[in-house]
């Protein structure tokens, strides 16, 4: 299996509270928000094509992101 199909942890930090995520292609992800004020996307089993679709999605609507982050499961290989 390539890299792009493999399923992998991650998050996302969004500038601001974003109370709405209206989009389908949002769905599958966690939402928190932290004490800094932003909030935070958290997501697992996402695969790339999942990881773009979620990013375009944020941009279409304006919000602007921070920080992506990879997340390595227990064995820091990320998940099959």
């Amino acid at each position: 299996m390539t890299d792009y199909y493999r399923r992998r942890s991650y998050l996302i930090l969004l500038e601001g509270i974003v109370r709405r995520f209206d989009d389908d292609r949002l769905a599958a992800w966690k939402v928190s928000y932290p004490q800094s004020g932003h909030t935070l996307l958290e997501g697992s089993g996402i695969d790339s094509a999942a990881l773009y679709g979620s990013i375009a999605a944020l941009r279409e609507r304006g919000i602007v992101l921070l920080k992506i982050l990879y997340v390595p499961d227990e064995t820091g290989k990320g998940e099959a």
